[in-house]
């Protein structure tokens, strides 16, 4: 073999273990997947946030939503079930539901968040399949401050999610029940999500007392306070509404509902 081919066959042998590890690298790179720290994110301080999601099957459609304060507790759910057209439909109809709950109950100021990006464009189309709910939300986002619908990846909105799914059995009413408290099914996902935020709310304790606007209902409920200086709790027991809102005071307290008070109420 002469000189020139050693060193073709020699070049040659290079080339081709350049290209399998170009091609290899390539690969590999394609397929990595940066982990990321995806959970709930609480709203702003002194706001609530609204998640809302649809579930749709073959057969069924669910609905379903919560809202929650700064410090992540739970403020008023709902689940219920929904004509069955569509998984668009679904969502929409669980948005214009949850925005009528934080309508009637004086729930602001509010942000929104869906899991479902098509819904959000849907907002800002005319679409005439869909033109009562739309028209609903946008009404009922005005009516709020017209907060903006933002999108959440699911696993940030796993609550609402549930909660739409359990609406599968809530047979053909289309009128969905509204929780006071955190449901039993939902406990896990909604402490998780809790979890996530222990450590980064200390100091951004938010003090709540009702709003001077219009009362829908009225039932009894605990209001626990303590003073930041001296330490004392205070329990009193009172009868309010659940229209919520801000207020500046020295004390800070936590909305606590009486035991036993019913967990659910027809909406």
């Amino acid at each position: 073999m002469t000189r020139v081919n050693i060193l073709h066959n020699h070049i040659t042998q290079q080339a081709a273990e350049f290209t399998y590890l170009a091609s290899y690298t390539c690969k590999t790179n394609h397929k990595i997947k940066l982990a990321k720290n995806i959970k709930w994110n609480p709203p702003t301080a002194h706001f609530y946030k609204l998640n809302t999601d649809g579930a749709f099957s073959a057969n069924t459609t669910g609905i379903g939503g919560l809202i929650r304060n700064s410090n992540a507790e739970w403020i008023l759910g709902f689940a219920g079930s929904a004509p069955h057209d569509s998984s668009i439909f679904a969502e929409l109809y669980a948005l214009t539901q949850g925005l009528k709950l934080a309508y009637e109950n004086n729930i602001a100021p509010l942000e929104v968040e869906v899991d479902e990006k098509d819904l959000i464009l849907l907002l800002h189309s005319e679409n005439i399949a869909f033109s009562n709910l739309i028209a609903d939300c946008r009404y009922y986002l005005g009516q709020l401050g017209n907060p903006v619908v933002k999108h959440a990846y699911r696993e940030q909105n796993m609550v609402a999610d549930q909660l739409a799914k359990s609406g599968y059995n809530f047979g053909n009413e289309y009128l969905p029940t509204v929780f006071e408290n955190v449901p039993i099914f939902v406990e896990p996902t909604f402490a998780r999500d809790k979890a996530c935020l222990e450590g980064t709310q200390s100091g951004q304790d938010t003090t709540w007392k009702n709003y001077s606007g219009n009362i829908n209902r009225q039932y009894s409920c605990v209001i626990s306070c303590h003073d930041d200086n001296s330490n004392r709790m205070t329990i009193t027991t009172v009868n309010t509404t659940n229209s919520l809102g801000l207020c500046n005071t020295t004390m800070v307290c936590d909305r606590v509902p009486v035991s036993p008070q019913p967990s659910v109420r027809g909406y």
